[in-house]
C-alpha cells in the first residue's frame, strides 16, 4: 500500500482518461515540446542531483540507498520507474528561497504557505507545479516541484519527497520554507513507499524571543493515465 503524508497538504486522486503524450514547458521561451519516444535507462545508485529541467528515459531505477535530487522544476518522463525500499526522489528545500515566492509572509518569521496553512494559498489543485514559498525572517526554503509522466509502471518502495525546509534550533527567527507539489501521471502505482509534501517546522526559538512560523504543506496530485 503507497502512503501519501502531509502536512495540510492539499491531495489529488484523479481517475480518468489522461493523455499518456509527455510534454516539457520551458516559461523563459514559452514553448511546448512534446515527445513519443523514450531513450536510454538510467540506474542511480549513488546521490545524484538533477537540475530543472526535463528528462526522458526508457528504465529509471533508483536503488542502493541513493537519493536523486530534483533541484528546481524537474519533468522525468519515463515508461517504467522503480524506487527502491531506503532509496527517494527528493526535492526537499528546492523551491523558493527564504522570503521568496508567492506564499513567503510580507514580513516577520511566518512559515511560508502553497497548498495549505501558511499564508495565501496559490497554484493549481488538480495540476499541481509550483515550487512551494520561502519561509520569514531568516527562514529556510520552500521545497522544489517534481512531475512524473510514467507511462507504465511506477513502483515506489522508498519515498518521494517535496518537503520545505525548516531553520531548527537556530535562535534567528525564522519561518519554514512550504511544501512543494508532486504530480504524478501513471498506468500503474504499486509499492510500500509513500509520498510527502510537508512544511518545514518553524524555528522555536529557545533563546527566547519570537518564534518562526511552521510552513504550510505543498499539493500532491495521483493521475491515472489509463
Amino acid at each position: 500500500m503507497i502512503l501519501i503524508r502531509h502536512n495540510f497538504a492539499q491531495i489529488l486522486y484523479i481517475v480518468g482518461n489522461n493523455p499518456l503524450t509527455f510534454f516539457c514547458f520551458t516559461t523563459a521561451v514559452n514553448f511546448i515540446f512534446f515527445g513519443t519516444a523514450f531513450g536510454e535507462n538510467a540506474y542511480i545508485n549513488q546521490n545524484t542531483t538533477w537540475e530543472s529541467g526535463c528528462y526522458t528515459y526508457e528504465e529509471v531505477h533508483v536503488t542502493n540507498g541513493a537519493t536523486l535530487i530534483f533541484n528546481g522544476k524537474v519533468i522525468l518522463n519515463v515508461q517504467n520507474l522503480s524506487i527502491d525500499q531506503g532509496s527517494s526522489i527528493s526535492a526537499d528545500g528546492q523551491g523558493y528561497p527564504v522570503m521568496q515566492g508567492p506564499g513567503t509572509p510580507q514580513s516577520g518569521p511566518g512559515g511560508g504557505s502553497y497548498g495549505g496553512n501558511g499564508g495565501s494559498a496559490y497554484g493549481s489543485a488538480l495540476i499541481p507545479e509550483d515550487l512551494g514559498s520561502g519561509g520569514g525572517g531568516k527562514g529556510e526554503a520552500g521545497g522544489g516541484a517534481i512531475k512524473l509522466i510514467v507511462t507504465d509502471t511506477l513502483t515506489l518502495d522508498g519515498l518521494i519527497t517535496a518537503n520545505g525546509k525548516g531553520p531548527g534550533h537556530t535562535c534567528e527567527s525564522g519561518g519554514g520554507g512550504s511544501g512543494g507539489s508532486i504530480y504524478v501521471v501513471t498506468h500503474y502505482l504499486t509499492g510500500s513507499g509513500s509520498f510527502t509534501a510537508n512544511g518545514g517546522w518553524g524555528d522555536d526559538y529557545t533563546c527566547g524571543g519570537i518564534k518562526g512560523g511552521a510552513g504550510g504543506g505543498g499539493r500532491i496530485a495521483i493521475s491515472d493515465s489509463s
